[in-house]
Order: structure tokens, then sequence, then C-alpha cells
């Protein structure tokens, strides 16, 4: 227990001695990258807010990309691989995102892409989305075939086909 004070005194003592080494251009490279990265998250709930409904707005993935780059130039510059393997790979997820969010923005306007998982609302008017949009690529209704296939025929009439 007698420890514990001791211990927070030299913390404190060491990370006095990190501050007056001066704020240098790195310092600031590092703390830009981890403001932006972090606003993510003020800009996430307050969307969410906003729409009533917890979303995620593109421009959380443009300040996950931005911010995450910008932590791993600087992990890259301190040569801390710890650090570089935690802030870099995310990196890809948050620029491959945005590629997806990219082609379904392709589509014309009003439109669901034609790749996209619709759940048909089964009160919707038929080829409409959900929220009754037009589909990129309606699926026209199943053929009916009301011909019987030979073989069943030939087991009702008793003739073969």
């Amino acid at each position: 227990m007698h420890g514990s004070p001791l211990l927070f005194a030299a913390y404190l003592d060491n990370l006095l001695q990190r501050l007056q080494g001066g704020i240098t251009f790195w310092t600031c490279f590092g703390l830009v990258g981890n403001v932006l990265f972090s606003s993510r998250f003020f800009v996430q709930w307050y969307v969410s807010e906003k729409r009533g409904q917890s979303v995620i707005p593109v421009s959380f993935w443009y300040l996950s990309l931005v911010g995450s780059l910008i932590t791993s130039i600087y992990a890259i510059h301190l040569g801390s691989v710890p650090y570089i393997l935690g802030v870099l790979p995310p990196t890809f997820i948050y620029a491959r995102n945005l590629v997806l969010i990219a082609r379904g923005k392709k589509s014309p306007p009003g439109t669901v892409p034609a790749d996209a998982e619709v759940t048909v609302d089964p009160h919707a008017p038929a080829g409409t989305h959900p929220q009754n949009m037009p589909l990129a690529h309606p699926v026209p209704p199943p053929e009916e075939d009301h011909a019987a296939p030979p073989a069943a025929a030939a087991a009702v009439t008793g003739k073969a086909a």
C-alpha cells in the first residue's frame, strides 16, 4: 500500500520529463491522427441521435481511414511494431468499406444495387424494395408451367410420351 503513492509520483515525474522535451512535429502529427480517429465515434453518435436509430454515416469511415493512416505513419516513425500492427491493418478495412459504399452509389437514383441483399415486405407492391423504391433489377414473377411433365402425363393417361 505504501508503494502506490510512490509509483504514481514516479509516473507523474516521468510524464513531466517527457512533456518538457517539447512539442515536436511528430507529437502534433500523432495527436491529429488520434483526434481524427476518435472523433468518428462522436460523429456516429450525433448522426444516430439525430435520426433516432443507430447508423454509421459515411463520414465515420473517412475519419477512420484518415485517422488510421496518420496514426500508422506516426507508429512507423516511432518504429513500434506492436503499435504498427494495431493501427495499420484495419486501415484496409476502412478503405474497403468506402469502396463498397461508392459502388452502391453508382446505382441509378432511387434503386437498390443488383447485388444488394433485399428483404421483401410481403405487403409491398411486386417489384419494389421494402421502402417501395423500385429495384435496380426487379425480379419477374415465376412463370407458371401448366403443362404436366411427360412422365406425369404418361402416368395420368397410361400412354408413354
